[in-house]
């Protein structure tokens, strides 16, 4: 199945972009059968495909549908079909996840959503064939689709929540207020159900949740105006109550962001905030862009992780600081061996700093690792912990989290370079750049009004050292890793002007293999050129 991107416009008040959906149906399970949930999978994925935005007619939303009903449904299909929605979808999409089936908490708490598998132990779960909670959070955060929609109706709706919850809605308020992710779980407030009829004996040929969800308008008017799709939902529950008790439950990330954000915001600011605060804003507003760079290097590790401590980021790294302060006049910020926290709280710094003229370039420096049980990248910082003490990897930076903050940033254009192992998982799934090296380029113009010309564009652009290792130094430059060598003497030879392509170019016979690739909302015809003095 190939995918498609949609356009990017508004018609009432929901941001346009195409829908994928991931819909699990389940009855056949093996000694506890069910009768509901294919029907919900199914008719669920036909109510998103005829309501589309609003507006049925609407050929320029897309419906992309994943329906993994009974056998279909084994944990392999699941991750694949996830893999393709992680592959195609855009920031302004829509992604859907509906499970109609069994989930079960583990004897730790944690909520295993169960697959099919003919074989399935009840009595003592293989979790080598559920689906945790906790994997399931960690490839949605690889979606980009900025609106998220989960429903279920498996199992207990307030562990699973709770569990969801706790591992899907960001609960770092660093990362929180640099995002803006919308993601909504609509579910139970007890065991789910699966029910004949209501009690004026309206037959039902789904499960509850799905059939209050069918008697309305577009589910994904959830994300317009989330209290009246709530009251909605509560007038069709009230026409088929279970024992006069809420039956169905809703969380909005949203909410629980502001509330997050807010509270951090109060214990870390002193001082009041007026006019004076609005003039430094204003005039900020009013200069022109700038360049900044914020340069990530960690040398040292803390002695109870798995990872030995290095010898040449911080050199690499303050080279390439100098070389873009000195050479091109970019305002730069060192981090060096800090921890995780500290990295998110510059980010986050930069952020405010920013405007949309502005230009941004991260380096990154270190150790870098690739989890097979998330199918994600990971930057190792200072803090990380061994990777038996940290099952979940929360010590750690995940590449799709740094990928959304830095997609997030007001800077119309973003270069990010990556020399770290497995510098490529910053976005698994990017497109090929084909950028000029602008070797052949012959001007009628300025240098400078070129480069403005070329910096109306949004470009959102990466470069990784290498796919897969990398070296901490090599045999022609004990001082700096290969990929930091070339670099520097790039930066340092140019006489014009610096831009992805011609560092790609020169670097492609590279002994690590370098990548170039863009990311998040890049624009075809977006490029990243910096002017040299």
């Amino acid at each position: 199945m190939s995918f498609g991107q949609g356009s990017v416009s508004r018609t009432n008040d929901l941001e346009k972009g195409d829908i994928y959906v991931i819909s699990i149906g389940i009855n056949d399970y093996p000694s506890f059968g069910l009768q509901l949930c294919v029907n919900d999978s199914n008719d669920l994925v036909a109510k998103i495909k005829n309501d589309k935005l609003g507006n049925p007619e609407d050929s320029s939303v897309n419906v992309y549908a994943h329906a993994l009903n009974d056998s279909d449904a084994t944990l392999k299909n699941i991750r694949s079909a996830f893999k393709e929605v992680i592959a195609n979808s855009k920031v302004n999409d829509y992604f859907v996840l509906n499970f109609s089936g069994f989930s079960q908490e583990t004897k730790s708490g944690d909520t295993v959503l169960i697959p099919y598998d003919p074989d399935f132990n009840w009595r003592e779960i293989d979790e080598s064939i559920v689906f945790p909670v906790v994997e399931l959070a960690k490839l949605m955060e690889q979606i980009q689709a900025k609106h998220q929609l989960v429903i279920s109706e498996a199992g207990s709706g307030r562990e699973f929540a709770q569990n969801l919850i706790g591992q899907l809605f960001e609960s770092n308020p660093i990362i929180a207020s640099g995002t803006e992710r919308e993601r909504v779980l609509i579910t139970t407030k007890g065991l789910g159900i699966e029910r004949k009829k209501c009690p004026d004996g309206t037959e039902l040929t789904n499960g509850s949740l799905v059939h209050f969800i069918k008697q309305h308008g577009n589910v994904l008017d959830v994300f317009k105006n989330i209290d009246a799709y709530e009251f909605q939902l509560m007038q069709s529950e009230l026409a088929c109550s279970y024992r006069d008790q809420k039956y169905v439950a809703i969380y909005n990330e949203k909410e629980y962001r502001d509330i997050l954000v807010s509270r951090f915001n109060r214990i870390n600011s002193r001082g009041s905030k007026g006019s004076s605060t609005q003039a430094d804003n204003k005039e900020t507003a009013e200069r022109p862009g700038k360049t900044y760079a914020l340069v990530i290097a960690t040398n040292e590790y803390e002695s109870q992780s798995d990872w030995r401590d290095l010898k040449n980021p911080i050199n690499d790294a303050n080279s390439v600081a100098d070389l873009l302060s000195s050479h091109y006049g970019v305002e730069v910020e060192k981090v060096f061996d800090q921890d995780r926290e500290e990295v998110l709280m510059k980010l986050v710094a930069l952020k405010s700093k920013l405007q949309a003229d502005d230009k941004l370039i991260v380096f990154v420096a270190g150790h870098g690792y690739y989890s097979d049980s998330y199918s994600d990248g990971y930057l190792v910082l200072k803090d990380s912990k061994g990777l038996d003490d940290d099952i979940t990897m929360d010590s750690y930076l995940q590449m799709a989290t740094l990928n959304r903050l830095l997609d997030n940033m007001p800077s119309k254009q973003i270069f990010a370079l990556f020399d770290v192992c497995f510098g490529a998982t910053f976005d698994l799934n990017a497109k090929d750049v084909a950028l000029s090296n602008y070797r052949d380029l012959s001007m009628d113009i300025t240098l400078d009004e070129f480069i403005s010309r070329k910096s109306k564009d949004q470009s959102r652009l990466f470069m990784a050292s290498g796919r897969y290792e990398v070296p901490d130094y090599w045999n022609n430059s004990l001082d700096h890793s290969p990929f930091a060598d070339k670099l520097i003497k790039i930066l340092e030879k140019e006489k014009q002007f610096i831009s992805p392509g011609k560092i790609f170019s020169a670097m492609e016979g590279n002994a690590t293999e370098p990548i170039l690739k863009q990311f998040g909302s890049h624009e075809t015809r977006g490029d990243f050129l910096l002017k040299a003095n």
